[in-house]
């Protein structure tokens, strides 16, 4: 009789023990929290290469190179428009999303080229980092990791961003200052899985 008591008593402990220690997040829920990149490589190579006309548009503006930029926003807005869409393995309402998103992005871009001042120029780039983190976003990347970057002293004070492969060392097409008081506002981390 005194057995089954205590018995008892160590088959409770045990469960509580049990029932106070939390799990550590498993592989699967650290990957639920990642951006999916599900589609084709094609697309992600010409999504990549977007990209790189976009940081060449960044490093323009910071420079204050007005030509280079103009020149750069063209060089983005043909690498946009020449997107494969039709690989994008998708409903045709996420479909119409991102072809009205890249539409507005070319459009924003030839609006950029044609403003005759620095600062309407980087006005123009908000709009621009503004529609290309959104089509990030409703497509995916194929890179592991894109940051949002933010200087809270720029675009008439109210604040403005970048995106950027790497999270310090870019100069701000705002300023065109070395970016030493910016912060990372977003970290948007990427994996690939098995296309469609």
């Amino acid at each position: 009789m005194i057995l089954r008591p205590l018995a008892t008593g160590m088959l409770l402990a045990t469960m509580l023990v049990l029932s106070c220690q939390h799990p550590q997040p498993t592989a699967a829920t650290q990957e639920r929290n990642l951006y999916k990149a599900p589609f084709a490589a094609v697309f992600y190579d010409s999504l990549q290469e977007v990209l790189v006309a976009y940081d060449q548009l960044r490093n323009a503006l910071a420079r204050e190179d007005t030509a280079a930029a103009n020149a750069a926003a063209r060089r983005m807005q043909q690498k946009l428009d020449s997107l494969p869409l039709k690989t994008l393995a998708m409903n045709s309402d996420s479909l119409k999303r991102v072809e009205g998103s890249t539409g507005s992005i070319s459009a924003e871009l030839d609006g950029l080229a044609g403003e005759s001042t620095l600062a309407d120029k980087r006005d123009a780039f908000f709009m621009v980092s503004d529609m290309c983190l959104d089509l990030v976003q409703l497509t995916g990347w194929k890179g592991s990791t894109l940051y949002r970057i933010s200087d809270s002293g720029t675009a008439n004070k109210t604040g403005a961003y970048w995106l950027s492969e790497t999270s310090s060392g870019t100069e701000n097409p705002y300023t065109g200052k070395r970016s030493t008081g910016t912060i990372i506002t977003d970290t948007l981390h990427f994996h690939s899985v098995s296309a469609r």
